[in-house]
């Protein structure tokens, strides 16, 4: 749900109490939520079933939106446990 945050849109954790900004979109998930979308397409999200591509991994999908003068900033590398390929 968090591609649905934006200036007027929250998410809040009800299980937490807490809840999430636009910046705590791109705290969390080291993506802005109009990347979100993109990101589960490309690289799977097992607790809903999409596979993703094989062999894209956050590595290769940051060093291609870097590449193209997108997001993400370099910090978002610290979320990531996936190993590039070549």
């Amino acid at each position: 749900m968090a591609q649905l945050v934006d200036e007027q849109v929250t998410l809040i954790n009800t299980m937490t109490n807490s809840s999430l900004d636009r910046n705590g979109v791109i705290e969390k998930f080291g993506i802005p939520p109009e990347r979100i979308v993109d990101y589960l397409a490309l690289v799977g999200d097992t607790s809903d079933n999409i596979p993703g591509v094989p062999g894209v991994g956050c590595v290769r999908i940051w060093s291609s939106w870097r590449c193209h003068d997108c997001w993400p900033p370099s910090s978002a590398m610290s979320n990531c446990n996936s190993a590039p390929t070549n």
